[in-house]
């Protein structure tokens, strides 16, 4: 929701925030190290050319996650649970 408003992902970094984003977030390999969290936190508003990569994929990340595209996968998952 924050990457609609322009707000960079920092996330950690694991398999699911990698399907998510792709490339398009700052990674944190330990989310429970304020240090890095901190580090990541800084090279979102210091690091111009994360920032443009970021937001040059917003469109393509936030057109997967919309209300509409969430319920067509789940109306497909029902029609394919009821034709087995």
């Amino acid at each position: 929701e924050g990457l609609a408003y322009g707000a960079l992902p920092v996330v950690a970094d694991n398999e699911l925030t990698h399907e998510l984003f792709g490339n398009a977030a700052i990674f944190i390999k330990n989310p429970d190290s304020v240090d890095e969290i901190t580090r990541g936190l800084e090279r979102a508003v210091s690091d111009e050319q994360v920032k443009n990569l970021i937001l040059e994929s917003q469109e393509n990340i936030l057109k997967r996650f919309t209300w509409e595209a969430h319920l067509n996968r789940f109306l497909d998952i029902i029609r394919s649970i009821n034709h087995e």
